[in-house]
């Protein structure tokens, strides 16, 4: 994108009255070149149920560090921002991550690989760290219907079927499709699409994988074409990029979708 999402974020508007909970947001890589469009909806979504956002000073999350095997690297990656983001959580406030990869390394693989002297704190920041539908989710789930849950009141465009890709963390590791029940929070009929998509980080933007990675994306084409949608959702950005390659048609982040439910604006990438 033209300008980052940082750059988008310390120049906006500022946000609405109303504060639930103190939320650092971290865009990760992806966003913050790319897909600034979604951090807005994250963003603004956030603030329409009253969280209040800050922006965190951690980048990316040293992923693509791991799964290239240079796990010297992605130790020092991880304490830096071991320090930053347990800094952050002390001063008060969770931390909310846009790309779920990016969350599932800092809650899984941060306190595996950072030096014993930070574990301590690396636990601190795995209990605090969570993604954008599961930071929502348990947001309702505590409320209990009371007037603290989510704003559920869906007076802007809500598709009837959507097709659901979700990230291969959740996937793989079973850990529900939050983002899923948060979509149905719409009344929208949700179909989960757990087809991988061939897209593994770094892992399938080396030429020698290419062939391998090309036929999972088009198993998940062919997934996505025997379904009955209005639109397709996907969690990660570079998965998102493979299917709409394949495909034609461009997957929203599930955020996004509820940005457009809510009747917010969809702003587009500078």
């Amino acid at each position: 994108a033209r300008n980052r999402f940082s750059s988008w974020f310390r120049g906006r508007t500022g946000p609405p009255d109303r504060r639930r909970q103190r939320v650092a947001v971290m865009p990760t890589c992806l966003v913050e070149f790319q897909a600034t469009a979604t951090g807005g909806d994250v963003v603004a979504v956030l603030e329409h149920n009253g969280f209040d956002c800050s922006l965190t000073s951690v980048g990316c999350c040293g992923l693509p560090w791991l799964h290239s095997g240079e796990s010297g690297r992605f130790a020092a990656v991880a304490a830096r921002n071991v320090e930053a983001l347990a800094s952050e959580i002390r001063n008060g406030g969770d931390v909310v991550v846009v790309e779920p990869a990016c969350a599932d390394t800092i809650v899984r693989h941060y306190p595996a690989y950072v030096d014993p002297a930070l574990r301590a704190d690396a636990n601190l920041v795995a209990a605090h760290t969570s993604d954008v539908p599961d930071l929502l989710m348990r947001q309702q789930r505590v409320a209990g219907g009371s007037d603290n849950g989510l704003d559920i009141d869906f007076t802007g465009e809500v598709p009837t079927r959507v097709a659901y890709h979700p990230a291969g963390p959740l996937a793989r590791h079973g850990d529900g499709y939050v983002a899923r029940d948060l979509i149905e929070l719409t009344g929208a009929e949700v179909e989960v699409v757990s087809q991988r998509s061939g897209i593994e980080s770094l892992w399938a933007f080396r030429a020698d994988h290419d062939a391998t990675a090309a036929r999972e994306t088009e198993r998940l084409a062919e997934s996505l074409g025997r379904g009955r949608h209005d639109v397709v959702v996907g969690d990660g950005h570079l998965s998102n990029e493979a299917i709409a390659a394949r495909t034609g048609s461009v997957p929203v982040h599930p955020i996004s979708l509820i940005a457009r439910a809510y009747g917010i604006p969809e702003r587009t990438d500078d």
